[in-house]
């Protein structure tokens, strides 16, 4: 196209903006201006919400703050409470050790009780037959008792006989009057174990001729016994007694109760006199 060509339309054109010029103003000036406003508005609409996410924002940071607070707070509570774990687990450590130390004291005592128990119930048994035979050797005794008052009664009567004066159990004889006496022994006992009595009214014109019998019984059972005379002569005075003993082996009996009887008999006039001594043989 040429320069001919160009100038007719570059006429219109002009033509057309003059004749619309204020048309056109006006729509330069609406896009200005609605330009302006959508800038305006988006620009406060962008403001607003930059506010609004500032203030979550601001607030999300007072969360986060307020949260670190009690993170710090719960931490804290967490190792005080780990402390306190530890504390408690020493304390039931040692508890646990007392309770092993309590138990196996318990298990000693325990079978100490047993022990003494037992030896309890061995001291009772034992104690219950030393009461049964305490029982049974007093009825014997009572028994004895009966014979021997018996024959006191028969010696009351024939004080003018032959009598004897006097009957015991020792361990020494030194001479007529001089006498070590003893009621009681040992059981295993092996020295000297003498039956001593004295006899008097056995004279007859300063002679004599005697009887002499010596048991060791214990309920109705003789456990030894002797028996031999004496014959001789004597100064009278008046006063004379003879002093005679009879020597026994005790170490083979038990313990208990047990009875010397001595019987004398005048082989001149037949005339007889009996006494009994009681003795006891003991546990040592």
């Amino acid at each position: 196209m040429t320069q001919f060509e160009l100038e007719p339309t570059y006429e219109r054109w002009r033509t057309i903006i003059l004749e619309h010029k204020t048309l056109l103003t006006g729509v330069i000036v609406g896009l200005l201006v609605g330009g302006s406003m959508s800038y305006v508005s988006m620009r406060f609409n962008l403001s607003n919400k930059t506010n609004i996410l500032n203030g979550e924002i601001s607030t999300l940071q007072d969360e986060i703050y307020d949260l670190e607070d009690e993170l710090c707070t719960k931490t804290g509570q967490y190792e005080s409470l780990e402390q306190e774990k530890e504390e408690l687990q020493a304390t039931i450590h040692h508890q646990g050790i007392q309770i092993t130390s309590l138990e196996n004291l318990i298990d000693d005592l325990t079978e100490s009780m047993n022990t003494v128990g037992g030896d309890v119930t061995a001291l009772t048994n034992e104690n219950q037959q030393l009461k049964s035979t305490i029982q049974q050797k007093n009825v014997q005794i009572s028994s004895l008792q009966n014979v021997v008052d018996d024959l006191s009664g028969t010696l009351t009567e024939y004080e003018s006989q032959i009598q004897i004066g006097m009957v015991s159990t020792g361990t020494e004889w030194n001479e007529p009057g001089d006498y070590v006496l003893n009621s009681s022994f040992p059981r295993g006992y092996n020295d000297d174990f003498l039956v001593i009595y004295e006899i008097k009214n056995l004279y007859h014109s300063s002679i004599y001729r005697i009887a002499i019998d010596c048991y060791i019984i214990s309920g109705g059972t003789i456990y030894d016994e002797q028996h031999y005379s004496s014959i001789g002569s004597i100064p009278y005075d008046g006063n004379w007694y003879q002093s005679l003993y009879s020597d026994f082996d005790i170490s083979t009996l038990s313990n208990g109760y047990y009875t010397a009887i001595i019987t004398v008999t005048d082989l001149i006039t037949g005339e007889s006199n009996a006494k009994a001594h009681p003795f006891e043989i003991t546990i040592s």
